[in-house]
């Protein structure tokens, strides 16, 4: 059970280091004293890893060539690095769709499920009582075990978009000689929604 957790634990971390572009062995993760801490993947914990049963479901296909290319790259890539098993589920847009999929996977023991999206984490919250042995990892999301509400095995991984874009509204708003500014973003996400905000009042500073 020990090991299953650390493979769990590990198949979180990779693929967030995947996705910032980290990469995967060894991996450098920053502390909160600003030193890096690197975590090498042993052979212990690759031979867990390979034990696994993963699930990503996507919105749509990978064909976007960005949010859910790169998720269904990363986690393939690991996949093809550490053997384990791994099932993707594509054009399921919002959490209705994809429930009998996630339902189904837990069911037959998968280890983690990922979901590419903020529109899954009510269903994941919803379903996961049900299936305690399953890690449901949430894509740009804010509810999670963490929170003491939400069932402890559904984690989530929130985007910082905001830091970035004040950044880049106040480069804007040094640089234009017209004080008309425009950004192009996407919809009423969250994380994406705080990235316009954050945009304005950097450039406005």
């Amino acid at each position: 059970m020990k090991q299953s957790l650390t493979a769990v634990a590990m198949i979180i971390m990779l693929v967030i280091g995947l996705a910032i572009g980290i990469g995967v062995s060894p991996m450098v993760l920053p502390s909160q004293g600003g030193t890096p801490v690197t975590t090498t993947v042993t052979g212990e914990m690759a031979s867990a890893l390979s034990k696994l049963k993963v699930g990503l479901i996507l919105p749509i296909t990978p064909e976007d060539f960005s949010w859910n290319y790169q998720a269904d790259t990363s986690i393939r890539t690991l996949s093809k690095q550490f053997g384990f098993d791994l099932s993707t589920a594509e054009n399921l847009f919002d959490g209705t769709k994809a429930e009998p999929v996630a339902t189904d996977w837990a069911t037959k023991g998968y280890n983690v499920i990922i979901g590419q999206g903020i529109q899954y984490q009510d269903m994941f919250v919803k379903i996961a009582p049900q299936f305690p042995n399953t890690l449901f990892l949430c894509v740009d999301c804010f509810k999670g075990g963490h929170d003491g509400q939400s069932p402890a095995n559904v984690g989530d991984v929130w985007w910082y978009m905001a830091d970035g874009a004040y950044l880049m509204g106040l480069l804007a708003g040094n640089m234009t000689k017209t004080n008309k500014l425009g950004i192009i973003g996407g919809g009423r996400v969250p994380s994406i929604w705080a990235g316009h905000e954050a945009f304005k009042r950097g450039a406005m500073k």
